[in-house]
């Protein structure tokens, strides 16, 4: 008798945390989302200009310009932080950030940009230990001083580009896989 009762016991008991568990799983998943992501940069940009993000919400998917949000920055001699709130339930993989379209640009100093979705921070390239956005031909990364960039013409125009690179792609989809 004090053989059944001890693995009817076990049984009895994996059903219900096991039940329990399953449940609080699926509340969670039931609950709306409330906290949205961000992206901010930190720089030095001495002139008035617009910076923009792109993004694409499947890492397979080129950016096509349907998910863009524009905000005005403030010269200024002293770094400051740029913030991009994205919409709640928008689930960046791959990011396009523009920083600036003042053609008398000259540079910019980045100390710094991170990608979080409420406390958790997704990536943070500080530009001394990690850097996880590739610049475009017309940023060129000063010798002295990897964190500036000189701003230069292609084809006539500048447009600075970072480019979220392959391993802010991954942590971007891993950590919003199934959302």
């Amino acid at each position: 008798m004090k053989t059944n009762f001890i693995p009817s016991l076990v049984c009895l008991l994996f059903l219900t945390f096991s039940c329990g568990k399953s449940e609080k799983d699926n509340e969670d998943q039931n609950k709306p989302e409330t906290n949205p992501v961000e992206l901010t940069i930190e720089h030095k940009y001495l002139l008035n200009d617009t910076f923009k993000i792109f993004y694409s919400k499947d890492i397979n998917t080129p950016i096509d310009g349907s998910t863009e949000m524009t905000t005005q920055v403030i010269g200024t001699d002293g770094f400051q932080k740029t913030t991009f709130v994205l919409p709640i339930g928008d689930y960046p993989k791959v990011i396009r950030l523009d920083v600036g379209n003042n053609q008398d640009a000259e540079s910019i100093e980045i100390k710094g940009i991170q990608i979080t979705h409420g406390d958790a921070i997704i990536d943070n390239s500080d530009w001394i230990t990690t850097t996880n956005w590739s610049p475009n031909t017309s940023l060129v990364v000063d010798t002295k001083s990897p964190n500036i960039y000189k701003i230069v013409p292609v084809d006539g125009k500048k447009g600075p580009v970072f480019m979220s690179n392959i391993v802010v792609n991954e942590k971007l989809d891993k950590y919003f896989r199934g959302k």
